[in-house]
């Protein structure tokens, strides 16, 4: 391909690495430009690496079934979002700072270790997705570790990640293709501050890490009869899953409990055992019978029978009345014509389910379909795009997939901290956040020049997920008492605001605007007066 494909990187950045990587299985020929990030480009923009997946078909980087690619997402994010800011402080710091940061990385990295737990690369026999994201671990930790002393990661601490990150780097595309291991050792001794030699202070650091090996050497779980707190991604709402056999229908347990046109169904399983499922609960359910009274009366049997295993083929999400990240899959489900229950959870007493469905991070929202947790909104949108194919919320050419997912991310990673900043903030710093968050809201008044939606006539992902400035904006620019989004300065994204609004399942589903104003406040009242 030559000159189709151009890389901006930079020598040094393990972002950049991942994406040779990626080229370089797919087989794609590409010309590097060396990036100065001092005195950037206007080239520079940032790689959107799913994009390299959909244009090259070659050596899939995710796998196929929409669960399997949600859970790869999940790791990939937490990756960048835990691992590498927590293992990069402990690295670079010093003193209370590195050891706080310590703690912090091997609490994040167990999650790695046990997600890697029988498998030689996190998506089987082949490296994929998320062994090119984490990539960096293998590549850089080592320099890491020469620079400063400090050692997390061995094959006592953690022998899964250990013998994947020789896997990795064994690998002859890796080999051949990574930052020179002199040159990273000086720019990261550099960027610390320190030399080869390790101070009193690392010492000392690293004596006290000995004695409290009680937090960073055990087992990332215990071992225990029921494992559904060992799941990072639930099997099913029952997780001890023991089968049961054929004859379940017809025993006379079964037949004096269930009523006669009870939509079950059998689905052979890889073992020798059947499960029950129920298909479409709302609409085949017997005598109106509702979701959950089917839900309860499962229960019922399941507990008679002593079995411990009945997936509902329904779906589900654990979310909180106020929070713009549940909303946002909500419009999805409703856009996609999927029913669905709601559960919303309180955050101040989280539930046993939730804490269940997602022991990482134990937030909402979480979808749970046929059983089957995936957490983290975003990653939960792209499950939703992957498993109903209707109504599409990203567009089928390769590069404007790319394009909704840089905004995507641009208004969770830029826009939505800038504005909760300047609603949280006084004084010098919230004029210093207002300006912050004007700069970016100008990006997206740009994106949305000449368009009714983002993605064009209809909305899509990046709506979605931005659709939280129609709901919390006026609430914020209220409490405040300023405007942020005005006419004169952004009346696109001001039209883009309304028009979104106007949508009938966008209507239906936002928050009341009076408890939005009651509650904002009160946590703005609290962070102020801390």
């Amino acid at each position: 391909m030559g000159d189709e494909v151009k890389l901006l990187k930079t020598w040094s950045s393990p972002f950049v690495w991942r994406v040779v990587w990626a080229l370089k299985l797919k087989g794609v020929e590409y010309v590097s430009v060396e990036e100065d990030l001092s005195n950037k480009s206007p080239l520079l923009l940032q790689v959107n690496f799913e994009y390299i997946d959909e244009t090259w078909n070659s050596y899939p980087l995710l796998p196929e079934y929409p669960h399997d690619k949600a859970k790869a997402r999940f790791w990939a994010k937490f990756a960048d979002d835990k691992v590498l800011p927590s293992v990069w402080v402990a690295y670079l710091k010093q003193g209370e700072e590195q050891e706080e940061a310590t703690v912090s990385a091997l609490e994040n990295l167990k999650y790695i270790e046990h997600e890697l737990r029988g498998k030689k690369f996190f998506g089987g026999e082949s490296i994929g997705f998320v062994d090119l994201v984490l990539g960096w671990l293998a590549i850089y930790v080592n320099v890491l570790e020469d620079a400063t002393g400090l050692k997390m990661i061995t094959q006592d601490t953690f022998p899964c990640l250990f013998e994947w990150m020789q896997n990795f780097t064994d690998l002859p595309l890796i080999q051949e293709n990574h930052p020179p291991k002199d040159k990273l050792t000086t720019k990261f001794q550099v960027a610390s501050g320190k030399t080869l030699e390790i101070p009193a202070l690392m010492l000392a650091c690293r004596s006290k890490m000995k004695t409290r090996s009680s937090i960073w050497h055990r087992a990332p779980f215990k071992q225990s009869k029921n494992h559904s707190h060992e799941r990072l991604f639930s099997e099913s709402p029952y997780p001890k899953a023991i089968g049961y056999t054929c004859s379940f229908p017809s025993c006379a347990v079964a037949t004096s409990i269930v009523p006669p046109n009870l939509p079950f169904k059998w689905v052979p399983s890889t073992t020798i055992t059947r499960r029950i499922h129920l298909r479409n609960p709302l609409s085949e359910a017997p005598n109106g019978m509702k979701n959950r009274e089917i839900y309860h009366l499962c229960r019922t049997v399941n507990q008679l029978l002593s079995l411990d295993f009945i997936a509902l083929t329904l779906v589900k999400l654990l979310k909180s009345w106020s929070s713009p990240f549940g909303l946002r899959i909500v419009w999805a489900l409703k856009l996609k014509g999927i029913q669905y229950d709601s559960i919303d959870e309180d955050l101040s007493n989280k539930s046993p389910l939730l804490v269940q469905y997602n022991p990482v991070y134990k937030k909402i929202p979480v979808l749970v379909h046929n059983g089957k947790s995936i957490s983290e909104s975003l990653v939960i949108l792209e499950y939703i795009e992957d498993t109903w194919n209707h109504n599409p919320l990203l567009p089928q050419d390769p590069y404007h997939r790319a394009t909704a997912r840089f905004w995507v991310k641009f208004g969770d990673d830029k826009v939505l901290p800038s504005i909760w900043s300047a609603f949280l903030k006084q004084g010098k710093e919230q004029e210093d956040a207002i300006d912050e968050a004007i700069e970016n809201l100008k990006l997206l008044e740009e994106q949305l020049k000449g368009k009714k939606f983002f993605g064009g006539e209809k909305i899509g992902l990046t709506d979605l997920a931005l659709g939280w400035l129609a709901n919390l904006v006026p609430v914020f620019e209220q409490i405040v008492g300023m405007k942020i989004i005005d006419e004169g300065r952004f009346p696109s994204l001001l039209a883009w605001m309304d028009e979104f609004s106007q949508v009938a399942i966008i209507k239906e589903s936002w928050p009341p605007h009076h408890k939005l104003i009651v509650k904002f406040q009160a946590l703005r009242d609290r962070h102020l007066a801390k």
